[in-house]
């Protein structure tokens, strides 16, 4: 039996949303990475999420950073927090940094958990002038 190819996915999200929504980001992540796997043979998905409030601390650059360099996709939950957080723009920055020197190309996937544009008055001019295409 051959031996199955590991795909690695970081797992982007605001925290505030993980705090909002207790079992978002567990529900998301656990019922993806079951689910692709049912569906494709020969291939591991792997999808890594910041479990242990690691942004907190001053060992987000170690475990964050070697987990979005080793990443073949970024997933990304899309929302005003989202934009508006420094550490997610960092590891989205670092992402599209890797990107180009990794033999695979890599992907950024981005599952969009409200309609923040049309839909919510006080967004910040941040989120705006970041989700606003040029």
């Amino acid at each position: 039996m051959s031996e199955r190819r590991v795909l690695s996915a970081f797992f982007s999200y605001a925290h505030h949303d993980a705090e909002t929504y207790p079992d978002l980001v567990k529900t998301y992540t656990e019922t993806l990475e079951r689910r692709i796997n049912a569906r494709l043979f020969g291939l591991d998905v792997r999808i890594w999420r910041d479990v242990d409030g690691v942004r907190l601390g001053a060992i987000w650059d170690e475990r964050i950073q070697g987990a979005v360099k080793a990443a073949h996709v970024l997933i990304v939950l899309l929302s005003p927090r989202w934009i508006d957080s420094d550490y997610c723009q960092k590891e989205y920055a670092l992402f599209r940094q890797v990107e180009p020197r990794s033999g695979d190309k890599g992907y950024v996937a981005c599952i969009l958990i409200r309609d923040f544009l049309s839909s919510k008055p006080n967004i910040s001019t941040r989120t705006k002038q970041k989700s606003t295409p040029a």
